[in-house]
């Protein structure tokens, strides 16, 4: 769960920058509405110094109203581009407080499809008892694509197991997602 999760909570990162300019807005409108203390403004002020080479600074406030000058004043020097580029960084950075049942929400309302970011890898087949590694293989189609030899692979070694289904000759890994990693909210 934790692994499906941590996954999940990176997609919807990655995920964030390839929107189209209406989806990311009405994201970022979702967010402000629905629980702004979600959205972390420190790290996407961080990202968006490093991606700009800017140097605005991360917090405005002060006891004094000079850093919240500095910090207005540094943005309205962005041009058009700079600025469209900032506003991905923004709903992009959510904080890990957001419950992953919010996270799966706002994934499935813009059809994000994990298979575009995530496929099956070692990380994933290691966290796996044996059980469950030949369950999914099945799930898939792993296993039939192994063939003749699946069955002395499986009753094998687990390590050897591992390599020898990710290197199965013919086998589209991209697209091959189990149900256990889709998106869901139940557990």
């Amino acid at each position: 769960k934790e692994y499906r999760e941590s996954i999940w909570r990176k997609v919807f990162e990655r995920a964030m920058f390839k929107l189209p300019v209406l989806q990311s807005r009405a994201l970022l409108l979702a967010l402000i509405a629905h629980r702004p203390s979600y959205l972390n403004g420190s790290v996407a002020m961080e990202r968006i110094n490093k991606e700009l080479g800017t140097d605005v600074p991360v917090r405005g406030a002060g006891s004094d109203s000079g850093g919240t000058q500095n910090l207005m004043r540094a943005l309205l020097a962005f041009d058009q581009e700079k600025l469209a580029k900032a506003y991905f960084h923004v709903p992009a950075q959510v904080t890990a407080e957001m419950p992953i049942r919010d996270l799966v929400g706002f994934l499935t309302a813009l059809d994000i499809q994990i298979e575009q970011y995530w496929k099956v890898n070692e990380t994933f087949f290691d966290i796996l008892t044996k059980t469950e590694l030949d369950a999914v293989c099945q799930e898939i189609g792993l296993a039939k694509a192994a063939g003749k030899t699946y069955d002395s692979l499986k009753n094998g070694k687990k390590a050897d197991y591992v390599k020898a289904m990710l290197k199965v000759d013919g086998f589209r890994y991209e697209g091959a997602v189990p149900q256990l990693m889709r998106w869901s909210t139940s557990d």
